[in-house]
């Protein structure tokens, strides 16, 4: 009899045993990993034709000779809809119109560099504000723009192409988030993979240092294997690698706690003289280029106050030479008059404010393309 109960509690235990270990991994999957899953769409992102590839100096940067259409999703009061954006790189990564000749790199006169504002995620490449400014002085341009870029990551970008091209403007689009962005070593997504970007180390200016982004080509893989993972469908045979991803993302938020100055924490004078940084270094490539430099700020304009750019930003552009074109004053006009500063449920520039943003350059450089 004995005997008998013995089993029985074995078997019961068994039972139990497994029960709750099946409960403890309905729990973490729940708690961790389908969340994982819900953050973005993944379902929208091709891997077989993906926008970016590695570099080995920005982080990464716009994959050349592609044609193609982006969709991203946006939602006004709940209600979800899409985007989409034309998308022709060049042979060199610039964003260029989906139809017309290419204009040889010799040729070329403006040369943009920044963030997907300046690449212009939401309107057509020829709508840019950096395109709408070269048509004007009727001169041939190429758009560098890389989203999720900032100051650090676009100096880099701009050194590798000045190398090649020899032009009479550079336009670098200074969003605000920027200055965030230069002290960052990997972007501002839930990606549980750092998406790697150039960066500002050092406490002080005079030991600030620009950093070229750290492995580049592994982490860009890693996430090419991520969005891989996530496209298919939940599984028992796929959880290990789930929870692969999720230990991941663990790791990065760890990271956050240990290095909370490189994610946005860092105080408002850090961000500031780093960025100052960036741009003195930009400023001497591009007049070594025999460039002009102008930097267009772009202010974050979501809120009914929109704050222009510190002055300390104008005394870095009068001591090192380059035109600084604060667009707040355009902006906070745009809006006065209701005239759509961004691209509802998106976020990013309308095509109303790449044009005014245009004019406003313009009426900085001049029609007939001399500075003031």
């Amino acid at each position: 009899m004995s005997r008998i109960l013995a089993s029985v509690f074995r078997y019961l235990a068994i039972i139990l045993g497994s029960i709750t270990v099946g409960y403890a991994c309905y729990l973490v999957y729940d708690l961790n990993v389908q969340p994982l899953r819900d953050d973005f769409k993944y379902d929208s992102i091709d891997i077989d034709n993906p926008r970016f590839i590695a570099n080995d100096q920005s982080g990464y940067e716009n994959r050349p000779n592609i044609m193609m259409e982006l969709v991203s999703t946006a939602s006004i009061d709940g209600e979800t809809f899409n985007i989409r954006t034309p998308v022709r790189h060049a042979g060199d990564g610039a964003r260029i119109p989906m139809s017309g000749p290419l204009d040889a790199a010799s040729e070329v006169k403006v040369v943009a560099v920044g963030g997907s504002q300046t690449w212009g995620q939401g309107v057509k490449a020829e709508q840019t504000f950096s395109s709408v400014f070269a048509s004007h002085l009727s001169i041939p341009n190429r758009n560098y723009g890389v989203s999720g870029s900032g100051g650090a990551s676009s100096y880099f970008i701009l050194k590798q192409k000045l190398a090649k091209i020899s032009p009479k403007y550079v336009l670098y689009g200074f969003w605000e988030d920027h200055m965030n962005r230069n002290l960052r070593y990997c972007a501002n997504n839930k990606f549980p993979v750092c998406s790697p970007l150039a960066y500002v180390s050092g406490t002080r200016e005079n030991d600030f240092v620009l950093n070229p982004a750290k492995n580049s080509q592994v982490l860009i893989e890693d996430l090419g294997d991520f969005f891989r993972d996530m496209q298919r469908r939940p599984s028992l045979i796929g959880l290990p690698k789930d929870m692969y991803w999720t230990h991941r993302r663990l790791l990065r938020q760890l990271d956050e706690a240990i290095n909370p100055l490189a994610y946005d924490k860092a105080p408002v004078e850090r961000k500031i003289a780093a960025s100052q940084f960036v741009l003195k270094n930009m400023a001497e490539l591009t007049r070594k280029a025999g460039a002009s430099l102008i930097v267009v700020y772009i202010p974050l304009y979501f809120s009914d106050t929109i704050e222009a750019a510190n002055s300390v930003f104008l005394k870095t552009a009068k001591e090192n030479k380059f035109v600084f074109v604060d667009t707040t004053e355009v902006l906070r006009d745009m809006k006065e008059k209701n005239v759509p500063v961004f691209i509802e449920g998106d976020g990013h520039l309308s095509v109303s404010a790449h044009r005014a943003i245009a004019k406003e350059i313009l009426s900085r450089v001049g029609r007939s393309g001399s500075g003031r």
